[in-house]
């Protein structure tokens, strides 16, 4: 019988991937603990080989281990850091929209504060949702407010027009660090 680190060599494992490999030693695992549960008591040899899985079992638990940790990448972090960016701007914006319309004395201010409030409403993004969802609408929130020149008033006169261009740039990093992950719009089609 072939011992079992011989068997995991003889699979050739410098040329799987990362995800592959871990998934061979879990139904190699799986495989030789599923075999030596149906062993018959008067063949040889049950003891070592048990030993060879119980330390195999030890190993790809390590090696399970150390994959999830390269799973977590820089960019992970760093998706997690604008999405965090994101969501207290988004919510700075809908705080100076809704501010806006309580400001009666400055009618110009009033209009702007309700187109915003509305546009807010149309696309319902919630920061609590999924991201990917939740930066889809605010792409296309924010190519709409690119588009028409009466939002772009409007989010100067609120003074609003850095943090909408910042909201797109996250939006657009979002999406260009998680692929197919967002639509591709239009305007950002690569």
């Amino acid at each position: 019988m072939q011992k079992i680190p011989t068997l995991v060599q003889d699979l050739g494992v410098a040329r799987l991937t990362n995800s592959v490999y871990v998934g061979t030693m879990k139904f190699t695992v799986e495989q030789v603990e599923a075999f030596t549960d149906d062993f018959p008591s008067e063949t040889p040899d049950v003891a070592l080989l048990r030993t060879q899985l119980a330390d195999t079992k030890r190993a790809y638990s390590t090696l399970n281990e150390a994959y999830a940790k390269t799973l977590r990448s820089t960019i992970t972090d760093e998706i997690s850091g604008l999405d965090t960016e994101g969501d207290q701007l988004y919510m700075a914006v809908k705080q100076t929209a809704e501010g806006a319309q309580k400001m009666t004395f400055n009618q110009q201010k009033v209009q702007a504060g309700n187109r915003y409030v509305e546009l807010l409403k149309k696309y319902r993004v919630d920061v609590k949702e999924n991201m990917i969802s939740e930066w889809s609408k605010i792409q296309q929130l924010c190519e709409e407010v690119d588009g028409n020149a009466t939002l772009q008033l409007s989010a100067e006169r609120l003074g609003i027009t850095d943090a909408i261009a910042r909201l797109a740039t996250i939006a657009d990093t979002i999406r260009t660090k998680t692929p197919n992950a967002l639509p591709n719009c239009p305007r950002h089609s690569r």
